[in-house]
């Protein structure tokens, strides 16, 4: 990649136009559509009755014993609104925060990792959101894998919501707070500072013809700027900031598109091949989710669960705040990323007890986790026992059982 592109272009890169250089349309054809359909596995609840369901969990927490499954199927089945209506009900009914009512009933036979996610369940989405942000930024060694999923995924109006929550939380500007205790470079911070700037275009798709072939051609002088500077000024220079922080999403895959016909190589691995720091896991995580959001969070389901060790916090997090977005859709693009392993099988292979079963029915693997126990159940059924030798089962203790 060479300096063919004229020096004097770059200081307006973001202002370039194709109205300053008309009968530049050429013989382009469109791009074709970009969308992709969402599909959560979280959605509102109907009939919804606030105070019955209220009472419902009350019950769920008296006599023998938390009855861990009436919570699950409950909660997993509502939405984040719906949650937050149940915990003003409980707390006008019984006089108590919902919250420190299964607090002090689940410390009693669960394990953290299920108490997390049923607590992160009644926290509002920016909350939460702002809840990881600081976790990541506070760990000795800050996360950077973190930070870049959340902020580089959230639209310009939940960054803002996201920034006010982390205020309140915190009584500390978050970016601020990023520059404070992220020991990392100067220009990731910079880049950081630019997205939660919460700047850029998100007018919908264009359909007038006329204005996409003006989107193409705007497309073409950015990817030329990006091809003749090179992956290493990508990450250096700030006059290409703009680029990937303030064009629309559906104009970036059009830019993407342009400078792989330059490069005859995938934007991320163009990334991955020169830029090798936090700056290029910003960049190529960008790309990724630009490009197709549910292989990117599938591909952060994987790294999480893969190898030796779970990234529990990484998995809670992805699995609650896609539920009622798109992690249908995430899950299917896992199964097909990672046959003939599935989702379900990741997540049972890697976690345990009642949270792996919350996590199960979130996910909406319940019914396929279900069918494989059953189907199991039958393969080693007693008399199938007795025949290989009647090597006896390993009954697991009441609280590691599925439901």
């Amino acid at each position: 990649m060479s300096g063919n592109l004229p020096e004097s272009l770059y200081p307006d890169l973001d202002k370039v136009s194709l109205d300053d250089h008309p009968g530049a349309l050429g013989d382009h054809n469109p791009p074709p559509a970009f969308g992709i359909m969402d599909m959560p596995t979280v959605v509102e609840h109907h009939p919804f009755d606030p105070d019955a369901d209220a009472e419902a969990l009350y019950g769920a927490m008296r006599g023998l014993g938390t009855r861990e499954k009436s919570i699950i199927d409950l909660l997993c089945a509502r939405t984040n609104d719906q949650r937050q209506r149940i915990a003003m009900s409980y707390k006008n009914i019984h006089g108590k925060d919902v919250i420190s009512a299964l607090k002090g009933e689940l410390k009693i036979i669960i394990s953290g990792h299920f108490e997390s996610v049923i607590i992160a369940l009644f926290k509002v989405p920016e909350m939460y959101d702002a809840e990881q942000i600081h976790h990541a930024i506070h760990l000795p060694l800050s996360d950077e894998d973190m930070l870049i999923t959340i902020l580089c995924t959230r639209s310009n109006e939940e960054l803002t919501i996201l920034k006010g929550a982390y205020r309140m939380q915190y009584d500390h500007d978050m970016l601020a707070a990023i520059g404070e205790h992220v020991h990392t470079s100067a220009f990731f911070k910079t880049l950081l500072a630019a997205v939660l700037q919460a700047t850029r275009d998100e007018r919908p798709e264009e359909t007038d013809l006329t204005q996409i072939m003006k989107n193409v051609e705007q497309a073409k002088w950015d990817a030329r700027a990006l091809y003749d500077a090179g992956p290493k000024r990508w990450g250096s220079e700030k006059v290409f900031i703009p680029i990937f922080t303030n064009r629309s999403l559906p104009q970036l895959r059009i830019i993407f598109e342009e400078l792989e016909k330059l490069t005859d190589l995938e934007v991320e691995k163009v990334i991955a091949n020169e830029l090798h720091n936090d700056i290029g896991k910003f960049l190529e995580s960008l790309v990724k989710y630009i490009k197709n959001k549910h292989k990117f969070f599938a591909e952060v389901l994987y790294k999480s669960m893969k190898g030796l060790g779970t990234h529990d916090r990484k998995l809670m997090h992805t699995i609650i705040s896609r539920s009622e977005k798109d992690l249908g859709s995430i899950r299917d693009q896992f199964d097909k990323m990672y046959a003939p392993k599935t989702l379900t099988s990741f997540i049972v292979g890697d976690t345990s007890g009642y949270y792996k079963s919350i996590l199960l029915a979130l996910a909406g693997c319940k019914r396929e986790h279900e069918h494989v126990a059953h189907r199991n159940s039958k393969e080693h059924s007693p008399k199938e026992i007795k025949n290989h030798g009647g090597v006896p089962s390993i009954r697991m203790s009441q609280h590691d059982d599925d439901y």
